[in-house]
C-alpha cells in the first residue's frame, strides 16, 4: 500500500502534517528529499486505522495532539533523537499497552499520555527535564515504572 504524507517546511527538514493510513504506520525518515524532523500538531488526530507506530530517528520533535485519539494504536516506538512531546502528543489513545521514552528526551508536555487506560508500563529516563501537568493522568492499570 502507499502511503501519502503531506508535509510542510521547517528550519531544519519538513513536518509531516498527516497521511493515508494503513494498519502499520512507518514514517519515512525523508520526504521530498527533506529529512522528517518533526511530527505536527494534529497530524495523526483520530485516526484509528493503524496499531503500530514507527517514527523515524530523524525526528525531534512531536508537536501537540499529533496522535491523540488514535483509538487503535498499540505499540509505539519513540526513538532516540526525540526531544520534545508536545501536550496531549498521545493522549487517548486507549489502546496502547506499553511505553518507553528514549533518554534523548527532556521534554513531556502536558496530559502528553494522559486518558490512556491500558497503559500498563511506563519507563522514563533521567533526562527528562520537564513532565507537564496531567501528563500520565488517568491511568489505573499500570504495573511498571
Amino acid at each position: 500500500m502507499v502511503i501519502n504524507f503531506k508535509t510542510k517546511q521547517n528550519r531544519t527538514g519538513v513536518t509531516v502534517l498527516h497521511s493515508s493510513l494503513s494498519q502499520e504506520l512507518i514514517i519515512p525518515d525523508i520526504i521530498h528529499n527533506q529529512p522528517v524532523t518533526e511530527i505536527g500538531t494534529v497530524a495523526f488526530y483520530n485516526r484509528n486505522e493503524f496499531t503500530t507506530l514507527s517514527i523515524p530517528k530523524t525526528v525531534r520533535i512531536i508537536e501537540d495532539y499529533a496522535f491523540s485519539h488514535c483509538s487503535g494504536l498499540l505499540q509505539v516506538t519513540i526513538p532516540e533523537n526525540v526531544e520534545y512531546i508536545g501536550d496531549y502528543a498521545f493522549s487517548n489513545c486507549i489502546a496502547l499497552l506499553n511505553l518507553i521514552i528514549p533518554k534523548s528526551v527532556t521534554f513531556i508536555g502536558n496530559g502528553a499520555f494522559s486518558k490512556c487506560p491500558n497503559l500498563k508500563s511506563v519507563i522514563l529516563p533521567a533526562s527528562i527535564t520537564n513532565i507537564g501537568a496531567g501528563a500520565f493522568e488517568e491511568y489505573t492499570k499500570i504495573i511498571r515504572v
